[in-house]
């Protein structure tokens, strides 16, 4: 599978042990916060936004003109389901189609996009190896403040 165009904003694909990370996210449509939520769901084996996501990534769009952060982290996960490095994998591919849709509504030279794959670790939802929850098909955001 060919992996979408990266030449957004200024995309840095990495995956870091969850304890380095600190950045902000939003609770509300103004006020960043502290916790990360997952809010685009996936189908299973598959980095293909739904309806559903494209709805929600572009109200995370006007959020991010609202609230003018300098760094966006984007986060993907998978379930349990398959193998860990697979997981990896697939959970990238799930945050750069994230990236990548995000790059139609906002101006690329004022944001700096990291985009993580955490796999099957860091889960907001813990399962045992092998079971699979739909929840943890996921992305999420973070934010960094502007400077």
């Amino acid at each position: 599978m060919r992996l979408p165009s990266v030449a957004i904003f200024c995309i840095v694909a990495v995956q870091v042990p969850l304890s380095l990370q600190a950045p902000q996210t939003w609770a509300s449509t103004t006020e960043p916060t502290t916790s990360r939520v997952c809010q685009i769901y996936f189908e299973h084996d598959s980095s293909t936004l739904t309806p559903e996501a494209v709805v929600v990534v572009n109200d995370m769009i006007r959020r991010i003109k609202k609230i003018h952060p300098r760094v966006i982290t984007i986060i993907g996960h998978a379930d349990r389901t398959g193998p860990a490095g697979y997981n990896s994998m697939l959970s990238k591919q799930r945050a750069l189609s994230v990236a990548s849709f995000m790059k139609i509504g906002l101006s690329p030279e004022r944001y700096i996009v990291k985009v993580l794959g955490h796999g099957e670790y860091g889960l907001p939802y813990p399962t045992r190896d092998g079971v699979p929850e739909p929840l943890n098909r996921c992305v999420g955001f973070t934010t960094a403040p502007s400077r």
